[in-house]
Order: C-alpha cells, then structure tokens, then sequence
C-alpha cells in the first residue's frame, strides 16, 4: 500500500516542477489531469463509498462545467480511459451544467469533480448538496479547497492532496488516516 501511494504522489512532484514555467492555460491541464489521476483514490478512501452506488451497481461522478462542455467530456473519457472502476466497481460519468436537473434525471451521485472555476453561489450550492448528501466534491481548481470543496490539489515546494477538514466533518465524510496524513489541510 506504502509504495502504491508513493507512486501515486510521483505525477503531482513532476506538476509541482512543470507549474512554476507553465502558463495559466498549461497549468489548468496539468491540474486537471493529475486530478484525474488522484481522484479515484480520494475517493477509494471514502469509508463508506459502498453505501453509494447506485441501483444499477457503480458509483455515479458528475463532473461539473459552466462553460466549458468539451472540458468536462475530455475528463469523462479520461475517467473511463484510467480504468472505469474504483474499488472494482465501474463508474458511470456524466457531465452537466445543471446540478439540480441531472440528479433529478440520474439520482445522487457518489462523487463530483469541478471541471472549472464556478462562481460563488454556483459553488456553495454545489458544497451545501454534497455535505447534505455525503458527496466528496474534488477540484484541481487554485483555491476551491478553501473555499469548500472536499479534496483537491496543493501545489508548493511539492504537490500534495489537499482536502477540507471543515467540509469532510460537516458532510460526515470519513477519509482514510493515510490519506489525511499525506495531505495539505485546509479548515
């Protein structure tokens, strides 16, 4: 397990040495693309990830978009690309605008990725539903951890997981010991 996460940190120290010479643009990929290799396993810590499958057997991720569709489909396949499951379990990924329509539509999901930066009312919708639900929000988005979202990534001397003590505790969310240990921690 030891080795497992310290080959997981390996692509967030290369972000950390590629960040400090890339562009915004540039950046936001490589956010968003070790966010979608860290994700799964913040999730994976979920102590009570079983509970939320859905009827049809895997957890449903919303991926969350305001402008930028075409964003959230390359995430969607790039979340199907790494593997399609978590804990064996496959995933099923929708991306949308609209938070209230889509679990309206397609139930609650069991976890939600930010795709981009949401405005202020935007975002707090989207953190009051998951802590109501117990829904793991993740953003690779500068600043969104804390502003509320439950697990993201911290960039400094290295890159870390960095998730919301504050957020994880109103939501009842309990997080793996190793995981916590390992990250930055916002209140």
């Amino acid at each position: 397990m030891r080795q497992k996460i310290y080959l997981m940190l390996i692509p967030f120290y290369l972000l950390a040495a590629v960040s400090s010479r890339a562009g915004s643009k540039e950046e936001m990929a490589l956010r968003l693309n070790f966010g979608l290799k860290i994700f799964p396993y913040i999730m994976a810590t979920d102590s009570d990830l079983s509970s939320k499958m859905t009827d049809s057997g895997s957890f449903l991720i919303l991926i969350i978009y305001r402008k930028e569709r075409e964003r959230a489909e390359n995430l969607k396949q790039g979340i199907i690309k790494r593997g399609g499951t978590i804990k064996s379990i496959p995933i099923q990924a929708v991306t949308t605008d609209d938070l209230e329509k889509t679990v309206s539509d397609s139930g609650c999901p069991s976890a939600i990725f930010l795709s981009e930066y949401l405005p202020g009312e935007t975002f707090q919708k989207i953190i009051d539903f998951a802590i109501m639900n117990r829904v793991i929000v993740f953003s690779p988005i500068i600043g969104d951890v804390k502003r509320g979202a439950t697990a993201g990534i911290y960039l400094s001397t290295s890159t870390l997981p960095s998730l919301n003590l504050t957020t994880l505790k109103k939501s009842r969310i309990q997080i793996g010991k190793k995981l916590r240990k390992l990250s930055k921690k916002y209140q």
